[in-house]
């Protein structure tokens, strides 16, 4: 299957230890116009300033597909198979609560900002990012995959018009265990299967238009 006109997008994590690998190096930045880029570093800024954020300058910047070293990325054979989908031409962006979207192969700086706390910033901007990506690199099917809170930010308004869409949200269930453990194992495991099935999803995955959240 032809990965050029495919976007995954995935959550990054709490835990930020690991260290840089061999991959070439890209910026969402250079995937959208200079406008929209700009809108996104504006809000970097804006998100970077709410209380309980925090970015670290003087840290070494990372790919964050490798700077991330949570649950999520340490399930064996995700982060093998998102750099070999990127490798073949796959688009793959991670939501930040800090950055707001990162390509995976995007050097970053170490930093702290959950969703929670930069929601108000990003669900106005998001959004209108995507819908500059998905135009401008004819992206014809998108892939979602995160928890609900993580979700709800893209949900609204609709960026991806007519193209397919299809979402995993990962729900942890009462009684269940850690739902901070639970969740991103979820994620990364379902996404770590749809990139080694040729991003052919299987019942896990919805389609837009499907309540999900």
């Amino acid at each position: 299957m032809e990965l050029e006109t495919k976007l995954l997008i995935i959550p990054c994590c709490q835990a930020k230890y690991g260290s840089a690998q061999q991959i070439q190096q890209h910026s969402v930045s250079d995937f959208i116009s200079a406008k929209t880029a700009d809108l996104l570093r504006q809000s970097r800024d804006l998100a970077f300033r709410r209380s309980g954020t925090s970015i670290d300058l003087r840290s070494d910047t990372c790919p964050a597909l490798f700077l991330y070293s949570g649950t999520m990325y340490s399930i064996e054979g995700f982060r093998e198979e998102v750099h070999l989908a990127i490798d073949r031409g796959m688009h793959v962006l991670v939501e930040s609560g800090g950055y707001g979207l990162v390509r995976a192969e995007e050097p970053i700086h170490k930093y702290e900002a959950q969703m929670n706390r930069t929601a108000p910033v990003w669900r106005r901007v998001l959004p209108a990012v995507l819908n500059d990506y998905v135009k401008r690199n004819h992206i014809d099917e998108v892939f979602i995959a995160g928890s609900k809170q993580y979700a709800s930010v893209l949900r609204h308004p609709q960026w991806w018009n007519s193209v397919r869409c299809r979402w995993f949200i990962a729900h942890a269930g009462r009684g269940n265990g850690n739902p901070y453990e639970i969740v991103p194992h979820e994620i990364g495991v379902t996404v770590r299967d749809l990139l080694r099935a040729a991003c052919r999803p299987d019942s896990r995955w919805t389609s837009t238009g499907t309540s999900t959240f």
